[in-house]
């Protein structure tokens, strides 16, 4: 690929990169690899130690850590390092945060919402004076998606947590029911396909229950793209 820059690895603590190699043997063969630099790992003698081995039992050839540690000396010239400076922290904060950076979050953000179905029109929600609730399902007490949302209209809030009991469960549902219009946010707290995304039988039961009450009044978001089944087509799904 003729890349001539500097290669990092990912964070070297964690368990999927180190699980099966002891003893500083991952960041040994990360360095075979091609990488350059070695990021967050735990034991810093013990790699040294490795890596020694390894130079001198001719796994890891000294023309190669010579070669990476050259490019590495050369990336921080290029930068000034090699002349450093402190730097004045007056006024840091706001040339880090600027209003064109806000504006490039803000299209950012905007961009990363997906709409996967809108069938009744529901979305953008045009007339206000509707009875709109907001529940928050799994998510902190107070939601910034509430706080937002108020200052459009009046809503009224609701929230769910992993340890609502089900009579608690089951009542506000009801009273959902008498709602025009329910935002409900779903706060997946897990990234990992491995943990079903923070999915489990409880939110899982009250996705399908809100589905099946309050049919096609109800929009719900939610942190990461899942799918359950639902006998419910009409919903509108939004997702970032």
């Amino acid at each position: 690929m003729h890349f001539e820059g500097l290669t990092f690895t990912d964070a070297m603590e964690m368990k999927g990169a180190i699980k099966n190699f002891p003893k500083g043997e991952a960041m040994l063969k990360a360095l075979l690899a091609g990488n350059d630099i070695l990021e967050t790992f735990i034991d810093v003698p013990e790699t040294i130690e490795t890596l020694k081995a390894a130079i001198k039992n001719g796994q890891l050839p000294i023309e190669l850590v010579n070669q990476k540690v050259k490019k590495i000396l050369m990336a921080k010239s290029w930068v000034g390092l090699d002349d450093y400076k402190p730097i004045s922290l007056d006024g840091l904060k706001q040339d880090l945060n600027t209003s064109n950076s806000d504006f490039i979050n803000y299209q950012l953000t905007e961009k990363s919402i997906t709409c996967l179905k809108n069938e009744n029109k529901l979305l953008p929600i045009r007339d206000l004076s509707q009875k709109i609730a907001v529940l928050n399902i799994d998510g902190d007490s107070i939601s910034q998606f509430y706080i937002t949302t108020k200052q459009y209209t009046q809503v009224d809030y609701f929230r769910i947590t992993k340890n609502s009991p089900v009579v608690y469960i089951d009542s506000l549902l009801k009273k959902l029911e008498k709602y025009d219009i329910v935002l409900a946010t779903f706060h997946l707290i897990d990234i990992r396909a491995s943990k079903n995304y923070g999915l489990n039988d409880n939110n899982t039961r009250l996705f399908k229950d809100l589905s099946k009450k309050i049919m096609s009044s109800l929009a719900y978001w939610a942190i990461h793209i899942f799918s359950i089944n639902c006998q419910n087509s009409t919903m509108q799904r939004l997702y970032w």
